[in-house]
């Protein structure tokens, strides 16, 4: 029994056996039929005497069971040169044919540095098995000059094809005699040998097995001479080295646009001045004495001399309001023994500007009192409409041309407007020109310009000399304590001026407006002992009470000009409210080819 057991297992196994063998042979067939490939490839080439380059190809290509349109070959017509210039290799009177019958409707396209031919019917894929296309060009300036010999090299198939290639035969033909001979196979780059035979004026070379994206390339030399090469046909191309080259035209372009950009913002910076622009600063000790400021609000006159309203300038109408009898300061104590200031609204007064009833508004809102820590975080925006109604008070006096925050946007916005000018005639340039530079210069003239104008102040020739009349005045608080020629010394008040205690108090807020604060202090003290002492003021109580002494309350009135001014300038906290959400943040010739 054992022994018919084997022998049935032997027999359903050699079943077995025959069976997969013969799908073995009829799979082997079919296989071979859908697998696309180039049978083979011949190319002839044959250099003219005035240096072309004629091409024939004839390329078998099977198609397999596969239905397709028909053939498609790429050839390359641009090769990089260097980081400037590509090498042109125009495809001149090409024309195909078919052998085997073989649709030979003709379709290029440029693409990139390669000509895409496709070779058949558009409207059927009805081409299949194996099928022979005859394509026939020429291409001119193929020929290298190399001193003592020429050279052709040219890439015959390309390492394009997506198929295989069994074999490919090149034949070079040159008027005169061939020398050094070379053939490669292989990928982009591979120095792999193919096969060579060299004759007189013929050189054939043969490449066999070829995989997909392998090619063949060939090149031979010949005698000085021997054809008339033309030059390489040249084409300038984009790059940045290119663009923005610095020679002898585009440094005098792009230095020009820097002068004249420069000259154009000078004046239009000194227009924008009233004649003059400098920085805020006060003037110099040589500037004339000026024992009282000019006729206006004080907070006004410091914005004149800042640019623009500061929050200096608010305290300054501040104390200014309080000196006239609109609200009284009173010194308390604080926490960890810092000093706090209650503030009582006057009653039956009325602000004389916008400023000032805007100023009472922040402060108070509609409450009678309130105290300097209170308004930290709930006067930010209160703050911002008083400065801007101090500018516009200087605006109506006829001392600025327009409010300076609006003028320094506008003249920000111009510059904008200039830079993004540049950027974009930058790019033009790059893209067709080699004289970038000059767009980069115009960039260069955008930034300086609003950086330049930074402290531009639109002053009106009536500002500028009520500005300076101010910092004269400024300059003479400033010599009275820094040169020792303070009031009561053997120079009273300067040549020929006395000072009185009661012009020095109605001066109290002009000096919180300039920051001079210390130098009024020392002045009050000075003339402590003199005829005509700083009195009392009326709108003012200490925390300790007792005599009156003007250097105290100078300083008193310093270290509320700063908790003030800190208050009224506190943006309100922020939101604590999170959305809770989370996110992730070589020579010529070449291509390839294949069916479509």
């Amino acid at each position: 029994m054992g022994g018919r057991i084997r022998r049935g297992l032997r027999r359903v196994g050699a079943a077995a056996g025959l069976a997969a063998l013969a799908g073995l042979v009829a799979a082997a067939p079919a296989a071979a039929a859908d697998d696309e490939a180039v049978r083979s490839m011949v190319v002839d080439l044959r250099v003219g005497e005035d240096g072309p380059l004629a091409v024939r190809e004839q390329i078998t290509y099977d198609f397999g069971d596969e239905e397709r349109h028909g053939l498609e070959r790429t050839v390359p017509v641009r090769g990089l040169l260097d980081r400037s210039h590509e090498r042109s290799y125009p495809v001149q009177d090409l024309q195909v044919s078919s052998p085997t019958g073989a649709p030979t409707l003709l379709e290029q396209d440029r693409d990139g540095r390669d000509l895409d031919i496709r070779i058949g019917d558009p409207d059927s894929e009805d081409v299949t098995g194996v099928q022979t296309y005859v394509l026939t060009y020429r291409v001119p300036a193929v020929v290298d000059d190399l001193g003592a010999r020429q050279q052709v090299a040219w890439n015959a198939t390309g390492t394009g094809w997506s198929v295989p290639m069994d074999s490919v035969t090149v034949t070079l033909t040159a008027p005169g005699a061939l020398t050094d001979p070379r053939c490669f196979q292989g990928e982009r780059g591979s120095r792999d040998a193919c096969e060579v035979q060299a004759g007189a004026g013929t050189a054939t070379f043969r490449g066999r097995d070829l995989e997909p994206e392998q090619g063949v390339t060939v090149t031979a030399s010949m005698p000085a001479g021997t054809v008339r090469a033309q030059p390489p046909l040249v084409v300038d191309t984009y790059s940045p080295a290119r663009a923005f080259t610095a020679d002898a035209t585009t440094l005098p372009l792009a230095g020009g646009v820097l002068v004249l950009g420069g000259v154009a913002t000078a004046l239009a910076r000194r227009r924008g001045a009233g004649g003059e622009e400098r920085l805020p600063g006060g003037a110099g000790t040589t500037a004339p004495w000026q024992p009282s400021p000019p006729d206006g609000p004080p907070g006004v006159l410091g914005a004149l001399v800042h640019g623009g309203a500061t929050p200096d300038d608010v305290v300054a109408t501040l104390l200014d309001l309080a000196r006239r009898g609109h609200l009284r300061l009173a010194e308390r104590p604080g926490s960890d023994d810092a000093p706090d200031w209650a503030l009582e609204a006057a009653t039956g007064r009325d602000a004389a500007s916008p400023a000032e009833q805007q100023l009472l508004r922040t402060v108070f809102g509609d409450g009678p009192a309130t105290t300097v820590s209170a308004l930290r975080t709930t006067s930010h925006e209160g703050m911002r409409l008083t400065r801007q109604a101090l500018d516009d008070d200087a605006v109506r006096r006829g001392w600025f041309r327009t409010r300076p925050a609006t003028a320094r946007a506008g003249w920000l916005g111009g510059c904008v407007v200039v830079v993004l000018a540049g950027l974009v005639l930058t790019a033009a340039l790059a893209a067709w020109t080699t004289i970038a530079l000059v767009g980069v210069a115009v960039v260069v003239v955008g930034v300086a310009a609003a950086v330049a104008g930074r402290g531009r102040s639109p002053l009106t020739p009536a500002g500028r000399r009520v500005r300076d009349e101010t910092e004269a005045f400024a300059a003479t608080l400033r010599r009275w304590t820094d040169d020792g020629q303070r009031p009561g010394g053997p120079a009273v008040g300067g040549p020929g001026v006395d000072v009185h205690g009661e012009d020095v108090a109605r001066h109290l807020p002009h000096a919180v407006a300039l920051g001079l604060t210390g130098a009024w202090s020392g002045i009050a003290a000075a003339l402590a002992s003199s005829a005509t002492p700083v009195p009392a003021p009326d709108w003012y109580a200490t925390s300790g009470g007792g005599a009156f002494n003007a250097g105290l309350f100078g300083a008193a009135v310093g270290g509320f000009s700063s908790d003030a001014g800190q208050a009224l300038s506190t943006p309100p906290p922020p939101s604590t409210t999170t959305s809770g959400s989370s996110y992730v943040g070589g020579g010529a010739g070449g291509g390839g080819g294949g069916s479509w």
